[in-house]
């Protein structure tokens, strides 16, 4: 269990900065539809940078350096893909459709690479390129699902499938992969989304800004590229295997589980089945993990 002091610089004060800002935005946003995307984009930005300022400042530090040193774990490459992120996302939205999935997935193959480069030579190069297109296609299809739906229920889904899988998703790095950075770097952004798309007034629904979507992307794909990469122990003499293929997979692809929700439903109904998809999607994840059957490590000598 988190202490009350991981409690408050993970989800107290990273979700009250970005009301504060969603508070300014909305003060903003009343003013024509101009006026609404420019606070959408106060409010992206606010995301980002309350979630860069936690890493940075939180206790046990996440603060990585640029570029990283050797001395740091390659998953802190996901603090910079996040402002990275939302500058694509400006250019990503005023772009012809298949340009745009080119960037979407050009972006996502670039921070997989990132994370993939400084154990790179362990690896095939099949297992490289198999690594780097999956990962580039699961953030592309996550970045469509947050940004492309112009339908505000579906919106309304897949805000809520987000906040859940990042929430669930801190859990499982804690309790399958036993990296509490990774945990606590998907906490703090579970906080900053949740206050970002909560419904205020609450007969609103959850609302995400579009422009985010490559932002939350490009940490919620790469977060769990970077488990599968450095759990992972495969060698003559030791093998542990701690972020199956199935993990890898399933856990950043929960915020999908919003577009399989019927839109047209009442928003009650749509909120709860999107938060239960999406915890089903990394319940399913976090069982092929081992959190029940741990899987044993084994050495050439049997021990």
């Amino acid at each position: 269990m988190p202490t009350p002091t991981e409690l408050l610089w993970l989800i107290v004060l990273p979700a009250a900065a970005v009301l504060v800002v969603r508070f300014a935005a909305s003060r903003v946003g009343t003013r024509g539809p101009v006026a609404a995307a420019i606070a959408d984009t106060l409010v992206a930005v606010g995301i980002v940078a309350v979630f860069g300022l936690a890493a940075w400042f939180g206790e046990p530090a996440l603060r990585p350096s640029l570029p990283l040193a050797t001395s740091d774990s390659s998953f802190l490459w996901v603090v910079w893909f996040a402002p990275a992120g939302l500058l694509l996302g400006l250019f990503d939205l005023r772009m012809p459709v298949a340009a745009r999935w080119g960037l979407r997935l050009a972006a996502g193959a670039g921070a997989a690479w990132l994370i993939l480069e400084p154990v790179a030579a362990r690896l095939t190069g099949l297992e490289v390129a198999l690594q780097v297109g999956a990962s580039a296609v699961l953030s592309a299809a996550v970045w469509a699902a947050l940004a492309d739906p112009r339908d505000p229920g579906r919106r309304h889904a897949t805000a809520v499938a987000t906040i859940v899988a990042l929430a669930a998703g801190g859990l499982v790095y804690v309790h399958v992969g036993h990296v509490a950075r990774m945990g606590q770097t998907a906490a703090i952004l579970s906080a900053v989304v949740g206050a970002a798309a909560a419904p205020v007034p609450p007969t609103r629904p959850f609302h995400l800004p579009r422009v985010v979507a490559g932002a939350l992307a490009l940490v919620i794909v790469p977060l769990s590229l970077a488990g599968f990469t450095y759990l992972n122990i495969v060698s003559p003499w030791h093998t542990a295997i701690l972020w199956p293929v199935a993990t890898a997979v399933l856990v950043p692809a929960a915020p999908l589980a919003g577009m399989l929700v019927p839109p047209r439903w009442p928003r009650l109904v749509t909120a709860a089945l999107a938060a239960l998809l999406a915890l089903a999607v990394v319940a399913g994840g976090a069982v092929a993990g081992g959190i029940l059957t741990p899987t044993p490590e084994h050495d050439r000598y049997g021990y």
